[in-house]
């Protein structure tokens, strides 16, 4: 008697949320490559921490996508359904408050 093991249920609409935003993700990388390049004129004033830390969060970005996009893959093969969706919508948060700042009435 062999037994097969208990396949966890598949959620669809975190399925489909995942690959929007991963695409979303793909295509941010366009803008991040030529914000990357300008970037490097922080230092056109001479080296300071700031422009270090500044140049440091822009080339970190893809890192981040891409740890991301890992461990919300992951969290969905286990099944923790909630986390994957975290992981996954996590690197869009940036540019969900730029919106909100651009839209956002002032004074």
């Amino acid at each position: 008697m062999t037994t097969q093991p208990i396949q966890p249920r598949r959620s669809w609409p975190l399925l489909i949320w995942m690959i929007a935003t991963q695409l979303l993700m793909l295509i941010s990388l366009a803008g991040w490559a030529a914000l990357a390049g300008l970037s490097f004129m922080a230092f056109d004033g001479g080296y300071s921490t700031g422009a270090a830390i500044f140049v440091g969060a822009i080339f970190s970005y893809p890192l981040i996508v891409l740890l991301c996009i890992i461990l919300a893959w992951l969290a969905y093969r286990r099944a923790k359904h909630r986390a994957a969706a975290i992981w996954s919508s996590l690197p869009l948060l940036p540019v969900v408050l730029y919106f909100l700042f651009l839209v956002m009435p002032i004074g």
